[in-house]
């Protein structure tokens, strides 16, 4: 079993135009379903039901209340500023 978690970041022409949040997991595990937030975030779930990451689909727009709010609703602990500091970074210039 491979775990992994962390925050991976798509760049088109030198600018982030996505970005994942993996969660700890399985990478054996398949997503089975994905669910859509209001906030720009799109949640992908395992057959099992547990959520397995988080797309962030305008990263220029992400809050860390707005991925909080997500992880709260899919039942998963909160991130902290640190973990979403690589996005942040990436989007201040």
């Amino acid at each position: 079993m491979t775990v992994t978690q962390g925050l991976k970041i798509s760049y088109r022409k030198g600018r982030p135009f996505a970005a994942y949040l993996c969660l700890q997991h399985d990478t054996s595990v398949s997503v089975s379903h994905s669910r859509r937030f209001e906030s720009g975030v799109v949640a992908d779930f395992s057959e099992d039901g547990r959520c397995t990451g988080l797309e962030l689909t305008a990263p220029s727009m992400v809050t860390l209340e707005a991925v909080n709010g997500v992880l709260k609703q899919v039942g998963r602990s909160p991130v902290t500023a640190e973990d979403l500091r690589p996005l942040v970074n990436s989007t201040a210039a």
